[in-house]
């Protein structure tokens, strides 16, 4: 029995694989494998979701290590009872969680062959898909929305994983580099040995420029973090229309990027040293994207406003049914 645990850099193409393997049931059967999924519901319920991984890692050592014993038993069932060979899990999170993982970690490889997968992606082109993602998207900071050199100098943390999972789990552990032209659900069927038939369009979580600032402009309304389907699920009237120009300068300019690689350039010089003359990312510079044209961006939200100014006013008047049914029963 293995288990191929996919363990991210978030925005390196997780969401491409975790769509392949969801979609790819009766391919991976056929083969003895089995995709569990991103959370670890099978050791206990309340951790079958963001919040339950945040809670997840938080728990002490010995909690830890009895789950991955749980989590071992429940594979190993699995293998008696249904013929499983191959076990598939994918959390990009865990990346970030290393350390407070680890006893998990190397009490599951007690019990089971793991093996560890990451993709690298080079920081001049995931710190602004990062930012869109955990400065915009997903407001994860508390305050107002940040600009994105500072946020990024918070974000850019996230590669001081890399040398953890090098040096703790080297020896369970495939590094790829990842850039936008790899097929990333090819290469990590490559590495897991398995038939993976790839999505016919790529599983991108980024939306486009105008959903970005109308999220951005909703997100920045409140204090604490915001996860994204607060925007999803409702659209909050508010006495002021906040100036979007202002916030698209926010949300598409990537001034100081340099600055913030090179305050790291340690961190960097040790992921080449580990890894080799492939993880030089310190030689690249950066190239401004250009932003997108304010002219298209205005007219792209007007179609969003659209759909959802009809959306809610369905919403008020089933509600508004509902409020007549009501007081006509009293």
């Amino acid at each position: 029995m293995k288990l191929f645990m996919h363990i991210g850099m978030g925005k390196t193409g997780t969401s491409s694989i975790q769509f392949a393997l969801s979609q790819n049931t009766a391919q991976l059967t056929s083969q003895q494998a089995r995709y569990l999924g991103m959370w670890f519901e099978a050791i206990d319920p309340k951790y079958a979701n963001h919040l339950g991984f945040r809670e997840f890692c938080q728990l002490p050592e010995e909690a830890l290590i009895a789950s991955a014993r749980t989590f071992a038993n429940h594979l190993t069932t699995l293998e008696k009872s249904e013929g499983v060979r191959t076990f598939l899990f994918s959390n990009e999170a865990m990346f970030g969680a290393g350390p407070h993982l680890k006893p998990f970690i190397a009490e599951l490889a007690n019990h089971i062959d793991l093996a560890l997968i990451a993709y690298v992606r080079n920081p001049y082109n995931w710190l602004p898909s990062a930012f869109t993602q955990w400065g915009l998207f997903h407001k994860q900071q508390t305050g107002p929305l940040q600009p994105f050199r500072d946020r990024c100098h918070t974000l850019i943390g996230q590669y001081s994983a890399l040398p953890f999972w090098i040096d703790t789990f080297g020896d369970r552990l495939t590094v790829r580099r990842h850039d936008t032209t790899m097929d990333v659900v090819t290469d990590f069927a490559g590495i897991t040995g398995l038939a993976l038939a790839a999505p016919d369009k790529r599983k991108l979580e980024r939306p486009e420029p105008a959903e970005i600032l109308l999220r951005a402009a909703f997100n920045n309304r409140f204090p604490q973090e915001v996860f994204p389907e607060k925007f999803s699920q409702s659209v909050l009237k508010r006495a002021s229309t906040p100036n979007l120009a202002d916030i698209a300068a926010l949300c598409f300019q990537h001034d100081g990027i340099d600055e913030v690689i090179e305050n790291r350039r340690d961190l960097f010089q040790t992921i080449h040293d580990k890894l080799g003359a492939e993880f030089d990312f310190l030689s690249q510079r950066y190239t401004a994207q250009a932003a997108p044209d304010m002219d298209a961006l205005q007219r792209r939200l007007i179609d969003y406003l659209v759909e959802i100014t009809f959306q809610q006013a369905e919403r008020i008047t089933r509600l508004e049914s509902q409020i007549k049914t009501l007081i006509k029963d009293q």
